[in-house]
């Protein structure tokens, strides 16, 4: 049973990694998904991420990576989803041994 646990939880991590790696870093070339100072619409860059480009790479701009801000709030919650889902084995076993520990908790 704690190798079948250990392989869902590895086929868990794996996906949520990989999804989260395909939103943050699929290039779609094009104008410029959001607008920022200095953009042309006119101007091919490249747009990192999916949906909505989180990232944009314009080789004419100084810096040439611009993250828009909605990367402020996406790239936190997806540490703390990938965090979570590291840790969840280890607080299921630590949720156990504490229901153990306190009888007025009914299991």
């Amino acid at each position: 049973m704690i190798k079948l646990a250990n392989r869902i939880h590895g086929i868990v991590l794996g996906g949520t990694l990989a999804l989260f790696l395909l939103m943050d870093l699929f290039p779609k070339r094009g104008p410029a998904d959001w607008r920022y100072t200095g953009s042309d619409p006119a101007r091919t860059v490249l747009n990192l991420g999916y949906p909505l480009a989180v990232v944009i790479y314009d080789k004419t701009q100084s810096p040439p990576v611009i993250f828009t801000p909605l990367a402020q709030l996406l790239l936190p919650a997806q540490f703390l989803t990938i965090g979570l889902v590291v840790f969840a084995p280890n607080l299921a076993r630590w949720g156990k041994k504490w229901m153990g520990r306190n009888p007025a908790v009914v299991p």
